[in-house]
């Protein structure tokens, strides 16, 4: 029979500490200075494809950290803790 646990006490803590660098972010990127508008069509095609790169590395990344969590739960589970 499965034991119930308690949630984590660091849930609140780092929804918030994620919204906080969210702000900072945004702000940070309405500050950039805007870049001229005289590119080539190569310039920009580079830009576009540099970008898609971006995310989806980002996309591998987070899907690896949940692997990574999911697996380190398992093991918590299977030890006996």
């Amino acid at each position: 029979m499965p034991r119930w646990t308690p949630p984590s006490l660091r849930t609140p803590g780092s929804s918030g500490s994620i919204a906080a660098m969210l702000a900072v972010f945004l702000e940070l990127l309405a500050q950039a200075p805007v870049e001229e508008a005289h590119k080539t069509a190569a310039e920009e095609g580079r830009d576009i494809i540099l970008a898609m790169l971006v995310v989806g590395l980002i996309f591998v990344g987070v899907t690896l950290l949940g692997d990574l969590y999911q697996r380190g739960a398992r093991k918590r589970h299977n030890s006996g803790h």
